[in-house]
């Protein structure tokens, strides 16, 4: 009992001592942060994320079957409108030409004997040695001659254009952004054109294809400037102009959307390689004001998540199939009121 009485003791005391020591403690001083006020505009942002691709994209392909026999164009390469990017086997399409040139000496030859044969009716029949109908069958004849002829000589053409089709040639100006084909590969063209290349006219200009939602697209007009930014320069911003806003909305998961695309200049890197790479996605919203005697500023920013993107923009091929995969960035557009 005197140990716990002890003990109770020690307690109040401490307890007083405290109590004293918070009583006669000075508080603390305000502190205050004044600013200048000023006056400025409100500015509305509209954030979405799209991605970045070259204005012009041209995909190369063959309209001939075969098999890869030689490249002349690889990725990143520098390449001239006319210039040769790749060649077919031209083994079997030499083989077609030379058939279907026999074919048109083998018809001018049939159309020389009816010539003839055409002439001597014509000089009988005037010595009405042969009937109307034997010079009819004979007129005839030349004429069948005639278009087999015509026929022979479009095979010959179109042996010919196949023969040229066989060697791949650049239709632009521009940078090889994809080769999806190596030597020794079979192309098919029976159904549907294969890519072989992928061409950028000018990787230098830029758009980006996004997509707005039905709540912000009212605020988007053509013409007006945009900023974004990517994660390969995160501390460079660049600009550009709302170009196109696409009337025909896509609905995902009861989402209403609209396409909205946008020019912009892009930059080069010492490789000759443009920007690209993990982008993180970021809705931000800014207010600024300026009442009387006080200004102040507000921002908040909220991470929705992340996306992905392989460098440049684009994906090197796999075992199974080869896309394109775009750059990924974000932009926003800027609305100033009064």
């Amino acid at each position: 009992m005197k140990k716990m009485g002890m003990l109770a003791l020690l307690v109040m005391v401490l307890a007083a001592a405290a109590w004293w020591w918070n009583g006669n403690r000075k508080p603390a001083e305000p502190q205050y942060r004044t600013v200048t006020a000023d006056r400025g505009d409100i500015v509305a942002e509209v954030s979405a994320n799209g991605t970045l691709n070259p204005v012009t994209l041209v995909n190369v392909g063959t309209q001939v079957s075969g098999t890869v026999r030689r490249i002349e164009a690889d990725f990143n390469q520098q390449v001239k409108a006319g210039q040769v990017l790749a060649e077919l086997d031209p083994a079997l399409f030499k083989a077609a030409l030379a058939q279907s040139t026999a074919n048109l000496a083998n018809a001018q030859a049939q159309l020389d004997l009816a010539e003839a044969n055409a002439v001597r009716m014509q000089t009988l029949f005037r010595q009405e040695y042969v009937s109307r109908q034997e010079l009819d069958q004979t007129t005839a004849a030349r004429a069948q001659a005639a278009a087999q002829v015509r026929l022979a000589r479009a095979q010959v053409t179109r042996d010919q254009t196949n023969l040229g089709f066989s060697i791949i040639r650049s239709p632009v100006d521009g940078t090889v952004i994809n080769r999806q084909i190596d030597v020794g590969q079979t192309v098919a063209a029976s159904f549907q054109t294969p890519t072989l290349f992928q061409i950028g006219k000018d990787l230098t200009q830029m758009q980006i294809d996004s997509t707005v939602s039905e709540a912000d697209i009212g605020q988007i007009k053509v013409g007006q400037p945009v900023k974004f930014r990517v994660d390969a320069f995160p501390d460079t911003e660049y600009s550009g102009a709302v170009r196109q806003v696409r009337l025909n909305a896509t609905t995902q998961q009861n989402v209403v959307t609209y396409n909205v695309r946008r020019t912009c200049r892009c930059w080069s890197t010492p490789g000759g390689t443009c920007c690209g790479c993990r982008r993180r996605r970021c809705v931000s919203a800014r207010r600024q004001a300026a009442p009387p005697r006080r200004a102040a500023k507000y921002a908040a920013r909220r991470c929705t998540g992340w996306s992905t993107a392989s460098r440049c923009g684009w994906r090197s091929k796999s075992a199974s199939a080869t896309r394109p995969i775009r750059k990924s960035s974000a932009a926003s557009w800027n609305r100033a009121r009064p």
